[in-house]
């Protein structure tokens, strides 16, 4: 069995339970070595493992050739160059969103991918959606939906989060930069990829709304806050179909059906949210990808639109790829 050596380039809470924890269930990938100029955030990852891994600096991993990936964790302001730095170094990648966090990046991002294509070097990036068991039923039931309710119209996609700590308010321009991207991404999952036009309505640390249509004709309206007092974390689907329209709340996994020809509501049930589920699903294809078990979840082409909807929407208000160059 080829055992995968990565090492992580950013620590933290979320890199601990977004990644490292989930890593030690994927057999045969190892974490070897932890990076961060932080001594606190280096000691969370240390104290939370069995056995202390080396701390290197950056330069010191990419120059190690018995490290194979890395995973990317880091501040947003150094996505990009640090995955620029690993695709030179012969690295595999998994790395946070937003991987860029300009709109002149994404044409360095797609340079970039070309040569870890050429390379045969995988790189991927987080969003645990594809992988939670009440968006997986969601997108199997979608065809009894169709059939019985007709086609979609739009998707409305919301999220209510606890407040932003002082750190996470550092760290980010607003919150569309930081989730819009999970929000394109699920449709893409749910519906497969197509050009998609959005515009920005609002911008903050905590809380965004924007809107848009898909070239297939779906309309989009993406929307979020981080203004809970508690850490928990609702998420919901609206789905509009022809002759009616399903609400999907994912965190308890209760769906309400509306036919609105018949008039008639059906209460159901999904998976509830999994939070280990998602995150172990991230990094078991992160495994599988480099080992060539398994195909990358996200294409080149759903690395660019979800990097590109981020900081278009941020800078301009409008995301047209159409028209960018």
């Amino acid at each position: 069995m080829r055992i995968i050596r990565y090492a992580l380039i950013g620590c933290g809470e979320h890199a601990l339970q977004s990644h490292v924890l989930p890593g030690q269930h994927v057999e045969g990938l190892k974490l070897v070595a932890v990076c961060d100029p932080n001594a606190q955030a280096r000691y969370l990852i240390q104290h939370a493992l069995k056995e202390g891994v080396p701390e290197l600096t950056e330069q010191e991993v990419m120059k190690n050739a018995e490290i194979d990936a890395v995973v990317i964790a880091s501040p947003d302001r150094f996505h990009f160059e640090t995955l620029e730095h690993a695709i030179r170094s012969g690295k595999h990648v998994l790395c946070e969103k937003p991987i860029v966090t300009t709109i002149d990046d994404v044409t360095h991002l797609r340079v970039a991918l070309d040569v870890a294509r050429s390379n045969n070097l995988v790189v991927t990036s987080c969003h645990p959606r594809r992988f939670d068991p009440p968006y997986v039923l969601l997108k199997m039931a979608l065809p009894d939906l169709i059939e019985n309710l007709g086609s979609i119209i739009a998707i409305g996609l919301d999220f209510s989060y606890h407040r932003p700590s002082e750190r996470k308010t550092n760290l980010h321009h607003g919150l569309l930069i930081d989730h819009v991207n999970h929000e394109l991404d699920l449709t893409s999952f749910l519906l497969g990829r197509s050009n998609t036009w959005m515009r920005r309505l609002s911008d903050s640390l905590t809380d965004y709304e924007a809107f848009g249509m898909r070239r297939d004709g779906v309309s989009l309206h993406f929307m979020g806050t981080r203004k809970l007092e508690e850490r928990i974390y609702p998420e919901y689907v609206t789905i509009r179909f022809e002759r009616g329209h399903a609400l999907f709340e994912t965190k308890s996994g209760v769906v309400t059906i509306h036919n609105h020809e018949s008039q008639t509501s059906i209460n159901s049930m999904l998976a509830p949210t999994d939070y280990p589920a998602r995150f172990l699903g991230i990094m078991e294809n992160f495994a599988d990808t480099i080992c060539g078990s398994a195909e990358n979840y996200l294409t080149h082409e759903d690395l660019i639109d979800n990097s590109e909807v981020g900081v278009a929407l941020t800078e301009t208000g409008v995301w047209a790829p159409d028209l960018l160059p």
